[in-house]
């Protein structure tokens, strides 16, 4: 029997089946229907079948033009079909989540807290240890330090100035290699336009921009020219886009102006890209720093060293050749590297890489740890919605045999359940990313300030993409948790829903659960308790000085005023008579550095303590103070606190820590001993008082080794 043509205009395949099916019956229909004209006109049907054959052409050329087309049809329906499954079962569980107010708001709060908790720190990991450095082809950069293991006052130096040119020059997995050391500088003036600004400052050697990729926004870079200029007088520098911005308005006609830096001309040659800075520090200023290869060796391992590996270069590679050409050091500058100190030292090259350098082991650690911390109040977050689902379903159970009962396949149930918990896990990203949003600048805020990399901390895709992604694991994991409960109990409709109780499988996953949650709860209480231990040892150590109460601030002399010593001298007696005439003010000093902020570096200076033995020191912490530090910061001393009024350095006093006297006279008394700085020249300094067991380095630190010398300008 014929199927009528109003049935071919509108069929619809609904399988792939029934599309090869209905391809087969489009062509046996329409060759028939030829047969029949053909006949009517008076051909045989044996005949006429031939002829409706030729007539109808190729016929599995047809088939798959016909079959192309249902196909496409077939595809179309599914999106429908799918599309209008999934907008129903989404109103379905809005409707049915709307109706459960106490339970959708638990579970969106729950998830929101901890999933935003948790995106919140991932964003810290990824922008601080996980993001690679904001340079080009930053993983080939490496950082190089001198580490001095027989120093213990100063046990890692930095790099000199010859070394570098050494390594630019004999190096083969070198293909760069720059320099710089940070300070703070004065910008006055400006004619009167400005006032005066305090700035970071980096003394830099040319080839760092190479190095980093760093290429000007406006004018030029330096060049190394300016490197060797910088030896007698500093007459150009480069200016960051900020401070470019910030101070001078983004003037488009800065490039050859001058500006007052530190009471000196200093010439603009170029504005540095928005993103240009140093990995670890933001730069107003960069200074070219005085360096020339034809000066003599001199031990002033006081830089930075950022070098750029070779492609196809490791860091082991690297470490191998310059360890081989520091033992070379003693025959390339004999005057600075004796083999007795190589020895007594253990001086040597190191190279990590500049990520890991920046960011540093501890705080790599320390972020990882916070995270796996968040982790587990995520999963205890989890386990607790889980739980509430397992309850929520236990109390639809009834509904679910309804639908069953009316004609819902399993395949239907899951798909509402999964719908019903990606709905919650959806509203639940939206306010994780609020929560993400609001603790990431409580975070920031809170964060120490010389947390690395803190500037480039902001929510990004990754961020979104960790919070999707999660949330969605959540949501297909709480979706699937109604498969626990088995096949729908369908004597439920018999019962009413009376007497209904939870199956062994459903309980077991529960008390599981529960299990869990208190297991990862006490795994976050024995780390909170660990933590506050740590902090307790912590507050428990003597740091040997008192900063209750205390205030500090940051004063810089231009050197271009006060060229010399009565000059500073004036002015600090000046600053300190006005500010201890404010009310409440008991006593101002003034020192270099601050304790448990000091330096790691050493300056490459020398201590000369002519003890009995008449021994030369090991480079030792130099610190210049006024005598009201002391008394300012509540550091006990041993001795009487020097008078440092005077300006004749000749026979000036010296304070020093007790570590330093228990060094070198620990069977002696060390005042009344004289002690001299900067490799031995004068003057002597007599030790007047020796101060307690001061932490310079940090709480976790020995006392440092300390001279305390009267305050000079540099």
């Amino acid at each position: 029997m014929k199927r009528p043509a109003l049935h071919r205009v509108f069929r619809v395949p609904f399988s792939r089946r029934g599309l090869l099916a209905d391809v087969e019956d489009e062509v046996r229909f329409h060759i028939e229907g030829r047969i029949e004209e053909l006949v009517a006109l008076g051909m045989s049907r044996d005949a006429a079948t031939d002829e409706a054959r030729r007539r109808f052409g190729d016929v599995d050329a047809h088939r798959r033009v016909m079959r192309a087309i249902d196909e496409e049809m077939l595809r179309m329906r599914k999106r429908t079909d799918l599309g209008d499954s999934l907008g129903r079962e989404v109103k379905h569980a809005i409707r049915a989540l709307s109706r459960a107010p106490t339970f959708t708001v638990m579970t969106v709060l729950t998830l929101a807290l901890g999933l935003g908790a948790a995106t919140a720190i991932f964003t810290i990991l990824d922008a601080v240890v996980l993001r690679p450095l904001p340079y080009p082809h930053g993983d080939r950069l490496v950082a190089l330090s001198s580490p001095v293991p027989g120093i213990k006052a100063s046990p890692v130096w930095g790099v000199a100035r010859h070394e570098m040119f050494y390594f630019k020059q004999q190096s083969h997995v070198l293909e760069d290699l720059g320099v710089y050391r940070t300070e703070l500088g004065t910008i006055t003036g400006d004619g009167g336009a400005h006032q005066a600004e305090r700035v970071a400052v980096a003394d830099v050697s040319a080839s760092l921009f190479g190095v980093l990729g760093i290429v000007p926004e406006r004018g030029r870079l330096l060049n190394p020219d300016d490197n060797v200029r910088a030896l007698d007088t500093l007459d150009v520098a480069l200016m960051s886009h900020g401070l470019w911005e910030r101070r001078y308005g983004g003037d488009t006609a800065i490039v050859g102006k001058q500006i007052d830096l530190e009471g000196y001309p200093v010439t603009v040659v170029g504005v540095l890209p928005r993103h240009a800075q140093l990995p670890d520090l933001k730069v107003d200023l960069w200074l070219p720093q005085g360096m020339n290869p034809a000066t003599p060796a001199i031990s002033n391992h006081i830089f930075n060293a950022i070098g750029r590996l070779r492609p196809g270069v490791n860091v082991a590679d690297a470490q191998r050749e310059l360890t081989a050409l520091t033992g070379r050091f003693p025959e390339a500058f004999p005057r600075v590297y004796t083999p007795q100190m190589m020895q007594r030292t253990g001086f040597t090259t190191h190279v990590k890489s500049l990520r890991d350098d920046v960011v540093g082991a501890l705080v790599t650690k320390a972020l990882w740890i916070l995270f796996a911390a968040v982790s587990v109040v995520l999963l205890v977050a989890a386990a607790n919605v889980a739980n509430l689902f397992l309850v929520r379903i236990e109390t639809r159970r009834l509904e679910a045999a309804v639908r069953s009962a009316i004609g819902a396949s399993g395949r239907d149930l899951a798909l509402h359940y999964l719908t019903e918990s990606l709905a919650l896990v959806a509203g639940a990203a939206l306010g994780a990313m609020a929560v993400a949003w609001a603790g990431l600048r409580i975070l920031v805020a809170l964060a120490p300030s010389d947390l690395p990399r803190l500037d480039e901390v902001q929510l990004t895709g990754v961020s979104v993409a960790f919070t999707v992604g999660c949330a969605l694991a959540a949501g297909i994991a709480l979706g699937l948790l109604p498969s626990l409960r088995g096949t729908v109990d369908l004597a439920m409709l018999r019962e009413g829903g009376r007497g209904a109780t939870g199956s062994r499988r459903r309980l077991a996953a529960r008390n599981v659960l529960v299990v869990s949650q208190m297991a990862l709860a006490l795994v976050l209480l024995t780390a909170a308790g660990l933590l506050l231990r740590s902090l307790r040892n912590l507050r428990s150590v003597e740091p040997g000085f008192d900063a209750k109460n205390v205030m500090t601030m940051s004063v810089s002399l231009p050197s271009a005023r006060y060229r010399s010593h009565q000059l500073a001298s004036a002015f600090f007696e000046q600053l300190s008579a006005r500010a201890r005439a404010l009310p409440g003010v008991i006593s101002v000093g003034f020192g270099g550095e601050l304790p448990l902020e000091s330096s790691e570096l050493c300056t490459g200076a020398v201590v000369d303590v002519p003890g009995p033995s008449g021994e030369r020191g090991d480079c030792v912490q130099m610190m210049q103070v006024t005598p009201g530090y002391f008394a300012a910061l509540r550091i006990p001393l041993h001795g009487h606190a020097p008078d440092w009024a005077e300006t004749d350095l000749g026979g000036a006093s010296a304070v020093v820590s007790g570590a330093f006297a228990d060094r070198f006279w620990p069977n002696a008394e060390a005042i009344g001993r004289g002690v001299k700085c900067c490799n031995g020249t004068p003057p002597f300094y007599r030790i007047a008082a020796v101060t307690g067991p001061v932490r310079t380095h940090g709480l976790d630190r020995s006392p440092g080794q300390v001279v305390y010398f009267p305050m000079i300008p540099f």
